[in-house]
């Protein structure tokens, strides 16, 4: 009924406000060096305006920090995710790597499943940061 389509809506919503925030932000790297951590559930890095950007998942949450890529600290970005990743892939878009390689990695593919009550969410986009 409707509540079951309220919390669709509620993980959704907040599921896009985060994937949105994560892609337009890893869009802005630096270049391929800048990357400090590039795993599949931390990306920190700095961007064109040398910040430092951490984003991290520590279950059930999607963790943002600024100026730290120590996973723990930052706030809140989105809660209630039960799976994260971020996948690093070459320019031919299909071979993966474990972890962010600044020689071979030319796309980031980011997923996430949110899931209010019994309602689950699931969202996956694809990065290609500016300057790699």
């Amino acid at each position: 009924g409707s509540l079951v389509t309220d919390y669709r809506k509620e993980a959704l919503d907040q599921s896009r406000v985060a994937m949105e925030r994560i892609r337009r932000e890893i869009r802005n790297l630096n270049d391929n060096a800048s990357v400090t951590t590039g795993n599949a559930t931390q990306f920190c890095f700095t961007d064109t305006e040398g910040a430092l950007i951490d984003y991290n998942y520590s279950n059930p949450n999607i963790v943002r920090d600024t100026g730290n890529c120590a996973a723990g600290g930052g706030g809140t970005l989105s809660t209630n995710i039960t799976a994260f990743s971020f996948i690093y892939l070459r320019a031919d878009g299909t071979t993966t790597d474990p972890a962010f390689s600044s020689a071979n990695t030319k796309l980031i593919r980011i997923t996430l499943t949110s899931t209010m009550s019994t309602e689950s969410i699931t969202l996956q986009t694809e990065v290609w940061p500016r300057n790699l």
